[in-house]
């Protein structure tokens, strides 16, 4: 019986020393365990192995579609997230719960039940504008390589507590809000095209598309008046990400090819001339907003939309938004459900912006040469009958001066 039992763990010992798994038995049998005990402890693992083994093989191709990055290496949202959706708090730090407090409040401050998720998004996102200031000392010290620089602005502790974040901050923090709100968020970690290191956001709404959201570049912390707001990187694509100076290994991410929820899709009203355009402008700028989203009548405005820069009316928006205080300093054009739609970006003017003055005085020249041809028209009007009058009486002698009169009046 001994003999038959040692038969058995032999064989069973074979049959995972291929796996490299004879450890279990050796020490059994050196040890003198009995019999029994050590054929159970083997066959265990035996079937351990078994069933590992048809996992890895039943195991589904895993869908680069859903494929997520792990949180940001520099700061873990991970253990406040996991407090508020499990109602414990024991196991935070002290800035910990502080970060959790803060953004509890911010969400019951400024979210409601009804609210889409896009309506949710969109709230986060231009509230994180309005509250937190870019710190420029950070990014000044970080760049300076010194080590008296405050790593709370690349915390959401910074944007949340002390009220101010480089795009660390600005990224995590949105991150923890959006996911706090129930929206699935991640956080891209990347480069700007000259090499710098720059953090912006993902999003995955309701129609099952990811979007490209950038609060640090959304945020016009370097306006000098009461501008602090533009949604140009909220909610965009892969594509537009890329042609704009955002650089990251797309591997690691899902693509954002979701257009439903654009802001220029979601936001952009239709104008009609350029009175409603500056009724736009005045309405936006009292909220802070330095934008200007819509879908023009082309043949109203003349814009040509592949380059607005080069449109008849883009001199004309200059001068509109130069008498409402402000400096034209940017565009860009986005195919809607609705037809194509153009966002123009403006700021407070400031001393060494372009002035538009120069156009009031144009018009008075052109309204002044006009009188002054209407003059030459009718001066030439009655050298021409004079000189009809003169070819009459003294056979065109005349009539070739008064051409040569003409042709000097048109080239003056």
């Amino acid at each position: 019986m001994r003999y038959t039992k040692l038969v058995s763990l032999l064989l069973a010992a074979g049959m995972l020393a291929s796996c490299g798994s004879t450890d279990t038995v050796l020490s059994a049998l050196d040890s003198g365990t009995d019999d029994s005990t050590a054929v159970t402890t083997v066959t265990t693992a035996a079937t351990s192995v078994t069933t590992t083994k048809k996992t890895l093989a039943t195991r589904k191709p895993i869908d680069d579609s859903e494929v997520e990055k792990e949180e940001s290496p520099y700061y873990d949202i991970k253990p406040i997230l996991n407090a508020y959706r499990d109602g414990t708090r024991n196991e935070l730090t002290y800035e910990q719960k502080e970060v959790l407090d803060s953004a509890k409040h911010f969400l019951e401050d400024y979210l409601t039940d009804d609210m889409t998720q896009y309506q949710k998004e969109l709230t986060i996102h231009d509230k994180i504008a309005e509250l937190v200031d870019y710190d420029a000392a950070e990014l000044d010290a970080l760049d300076a390589d010194e080590y008296q620089h405050d790593p709370d602005s690349e915390t959401p502790y910074g944007a949340l507590v002390n009220n101010k974040a480089i795009c660390t901050g600005y990224a995590l923090t949105f991150n923890l809000l959006a996911e706090m709100a129930g929206i699935k968020c991640v956080t891209v970690v990347g480069t700007n095209k000259e090499g710098e290191e720059h953090l912006w956001n993902k999003v995955k709404l309701d129609d099952g598309k990811w979007y490209g959201v950038d609060m640090t570049w959304d945020d016009m912390h370097s306006d000098t008046g009461d501008l602090y707001l533009k949604h140009r990187f909220f909610n965009g694509t892969d594509d537009f990400f890329a042609e704009h100076d955002h650089v990251w290994d797309d591997k690691d991410y899902s693509d954002a090819i979701g257009t439903q929820y654009s802001y220029m899709n979601m936001e952009a009203v239709y104008i009609a001339d350029l009175e409603q355009l500056e009724e736009l402008v005045q309405s936006n700028a009292a909220k802070g907003i330095g934008e200007a989203v819509f879908i023009p009548d082309s043949e109203v405005l003349e814009l040509w939309y592949g380059n607005f820069e080069a449109s008849d009316k883009f001199t004309e928006i200059r001068r509109l938004l130069y008498r409402n205080g402000y400096t034209f300093y940017q565009e860009c054009t986005c195919d809607t459900d609705n037809g194509t739609a153009i966002m123009i970006c403006f700021k407070t003017f400031e001393e060494g912006d372009p002035t538009y003055e120069e156009d009031s005085s144009s018009e008075t020249d052109s309204e002044s040469s006009s009188e002054n041809a209407d003059k030459d028209s009718q001066s030439s009007s009655e050298n021409e009958s004079s000189s009809s009058q003169a070819q009459t009486d003294n056979g065109g002698e005349t009539a070739d001066q008064t051409g040569d009169t003409d042709h000097t009046t048109e080239g003056t």
